[in-house]
């Protein structure tokens, strides 16, 4: 946010009007927020690929962490119902990346945004790809356990945060 700090707010004040007093998202943000209650004991995992492995181990019946979807506030009716309580923390997650190579209009790395779910998503992304791509010998490198692997891919396969997409050049 555009300026993090502690903020004085009156009891079950809405999500969406904390933001805008600190300053409302940088553009390197992403699209999620986690709200961590008061008094919450426990281990809380701010990444949004590392959101399944999250141990929430909260004190007390209310003391347990949310994660919303920052764009969804702009409905009026979303908007009011993330409300939050004396003590809470929020957290503006950065961005994750996908890294988009090879034979597209302007490779690079991109913000995964909450649309992008595919390759041709993220070809997208990157302007395109150019007439001399060849999409159907595309590869994703993904990390797993540390190690990155290698996957053929075609314009509808799955992208991940972190995945590096390489679009090589066609054969004459």
């Amino acid at each position: 946010v555009g300026a993090p700090g502690a903020y004085a707010v009156p009891a079950s004040m809405a999500l969406a009007d904390v933001l805008a007093l600190a300053g409302s998202r940088l553009p390197s943000a992403g699209g999620e927020a986690v709200i961590v209650p008061a008094g919450h004991e426990g281990v809380v995992v701010l990444s949004s690929a590392a959101a399944g492995q999250e141990a929430d181990e909260a004190s007390g019946p209310s003391a347990s962490v949310r994660r919303v979807w920052i764009d969804a506030l702009a409905d009026d009716a979303e908007a009011g119902r993330v409300t939050l309580s004396d003590g809470d923390t929020v957290f503006v997650l950065p961005a994750e990346n996908i890294y988009v190579l090879g034979h597209v209009t302007h490779p690079g790395a991109y913000a995964m945004q909450r649309g992008t779910k595919t390759v041709s998503d993220a070809i997208t992304l990157a302007g395109g790809a150019t007439n001399l791509s060849a999409t159907s010998r595309i590869e994703i490198t993904r990390l797993v356990d540390g190690k990155p692997k290698k996957i053929n891919a075609d314009p509808n396969t799955a992208v991940l945060p972190g995945d590096t997409i390489a679009v090589p050049q066609r054969w004459f």
